[in-house]
């Protein structure tokens, strides 16, 4: 959800195809009423000749064209909303409430060794675990629905993995990418 978004080359495009339009549907009655005189236009004569039938017949074309897009773009909002509503509303696997996150940044200069940032971030569990109302404290470098998850690896600290070992058991069941199943 986090990646939906109106980006300024989105909203950049839909104004000029918006002004395009515009000036498509200006332009086009104007050319065509240029090739039509006047005192023929204002003739009763004129009115009820094949041109006006031809022209009845184009607005009817257009019309029906108008409301199918409408209509399409109505059932493509409907189910844009119902997916998102269903996104919101599916179980993420854990229980946000009462779950406190936040990001800290540490400044560069004085923690430039990965012994003194690893020291901090020790110090920092032992001291949130020791308030009496915490039940559970954690370090994460991404945190889920912030908008970096999208990580597929991660390290158990104290573990070094064996080259070519996963850090996650796969399903006995599912095929490994690039085999296939018989």
């Amino acid at each position: 959800m986090h990646e939906i978004a109106l980006s300024a080359s989105g909203a950049v495009f839909a104004i000029a195809v918006a002004f395009a339009a515009s000036q498509v549907a200006g332009l086009v009655p104007a050319l065509r009423q240029t090739r039509v005189d006047p005192r023929d236009a204002l003739s009763e004569d004129h009115r009820t000749g094949s041109a006006a039938r031809e022209a009845q017949r184009l607005r009817g074309a257009l019309l029906v064209c108008e409301v199918a897009l409408a209509c399409v773009l109505c059932f493509g909002t409907i189910l844009l909303l119902r997916s998102s509503i269903l996104l919101g509303a599916r179980d993420q696997g854990f229980e946000a409430r009462g779950a406190l996150t936040f990001q800290l940044t540490l400044p560069d200069r004085a923690y430039q060794e990965k012994e003194r940032v690893l020291a901090l971030y020790d110090e920092l569990l032992r001291r949130w675990r020791e308030i009496p109302s915490v039940r559970a404290a954690g370090l994460a470098t991404n945190v889920p629905w912030s908008g970096y998850d999208e990580n597929t690896s991660f390290d158990i600290v104290g573990r070094q993995p064996r080259p070519g070992e996963a850090l996650f058991r796969r399903d006995s069941n599912q095929p490994r990418p690039g085999s296939s199943r018989r």
